[in-house]
C-alpha cells in the first residue's frame, strides 16, 4: 500500500490551504506519494468546500504569510471538523508559530524547506493514522 492510499486502495484526498509560501511542487509532491491533493487559498471558500468533501483525509495549512489568518483558520477547522486531521507548514523562523498550532489541535507540522522523506513519514503518520 502506496502512503496516501487507504486501506481500501482508494487514494487518500488532502486540502492543501496555501496562504503563497507553499514550496513550488508540493502539491505535485503530495501526489507522488499517492494522495488526491485539491489547493485553495486561504477564505470562505474553503470551508464551502470541506462541507461538500466528505471524503477528505486531512489538511495541510500554511503558516508562511499569513499567520494571523492560519491560525483562525485553524481554529475555525478543529470547531467545524474537529476528527479531521491537520498539519500546519511553516519557515524556521515561524517556530512559535508551529509549535503554537499543536496547541490549537494541529497533528504536526513541517519546516520548510522540507525534506521529502520526512514529508512523507509526517503524512503517512497523521493522515492514514
Amino acid at each position: 500500500m502506496r502512503t496516501g492510499e487507504s486501506h481500501e486502495s482508494v487514494p487518500l484526498r488532502l486540502l492543501v490551504i496555501d496562504g503563497g509560501g507553499l514550496p513550488t511542487g508540493l502539491v505535485e509532491t503530495l501526489q507522488a506519494f499517492g494522495y488526491e491533493v485539491m489547493a485553495l487559498s486561504q477564505g470562505a471558500e474553503v470551508f464551502a468546500y470541506m462541507e461538500q468533501d466528505h471524503r477528505l483525509a486531512g489538511v495541510l495549512l500554511d503558516l508562511h504569510q499569513l499567520v494571523a489568518v492560519s491560525m483562525t483558520t485553524l481554529t475555525v477547522l478543529r470547531e467545524r471538523f474537529p476528527l479531521l486531521p491537520v498539519m500546519t507548514a511553516g519557515s524556521v523562523a515561524q517556530l512559535k508559530e508551529l509549535r503554537r498550532s499543536i496547541e490549537l489541535g494541529a497533528a504536526e507540522y513541517v519546516v520548510t524547506p522540507m525534506d521529502q522523506e520526512l514529508l512523507k513519514r509526517k503524512c503517512a503518520h497523521v493522515f492514514s493514522g
